[in-house]
């Protein structure tokens, strides 16, 4: 009996929630769903969206948090002062950005060692070390991934991770809008 406005933002949102599928559409509109969300009630509220998507509703959530939206999917609508910026899967906008070289970081016992294999006939913009790790820029990030296994064997290097902090969202929104947002 309690007015809806007494609640918590976090119950405040879930009604909403509530109240935008008890009718089952077929279109769902969101805006900024995970918001006042306590972490249990997110992760309940981003597999409710996942299983309504995957029931074969169309979802669209506009969020500014980029590392929610990537949880939630990865074809993405990037609109910037207005206008369409990009649109696709995170991993073909950023293919498509060549003039930004990519950076691959690989994580391992002799970071120098393999850096200095990497240095002969690569197209290399930048290295950058750390104890246990090298983070290489590229314009050829097939080539490097393609010569990696082999140079792991031949070289006997032992490689513990690899990651593109490129192929992340919030990287790829930081290369179309150039830090005017």
């Amino acid at each position: 009996k309690k007015r809806l406005g007494s609640h918590s933002k976090g119950m405040r949102q879930r009604v909403k929630l509530a109240q935008a599928i008890a009718h089952d559409p077929e279109l769902l509109l969101l805006d900024e769903p995970l918001s006042g969300l306590d972490p249990v009630a997110r992760h309940s509220v981003t597999e409710l969206i996942l299983r309504r998507a995957a029931a074969g509703a169309t979802v669209l959530v506009s969020s500014h948090v980029l590392h929610e939206v990537e949880a939630l999917t990865n074809h993405i609508l990037l609109i910037h002062k207005g206008r369409i910026a990009a649109t696709g899967e995170v991993h073909e906008i950023r293919n498509h950005m060549d003039r930004h070289p990519h950076r691959i970081r690989i994580a391992c016992t002799e970071p120098k060692r393999l850096a200095a294999l990497f240095l002969e006939g690569r197209d290399l913009t930048a290295l950058r070390f750390e104890e246990d790790a090298v983070t290489l820029s590229t314009t050829d990030p097939e080539g490097v991934y393609a010569d990696l296994p082999r140079l792991v064997v031949d070289e006997d290097l032992v490689v513990v991770g690899i990651e593109s902090p490129d192929e992340r969202l919030a990287a790829v929104f930081d290369i179309i809008v150039g830090g005017d947002s």
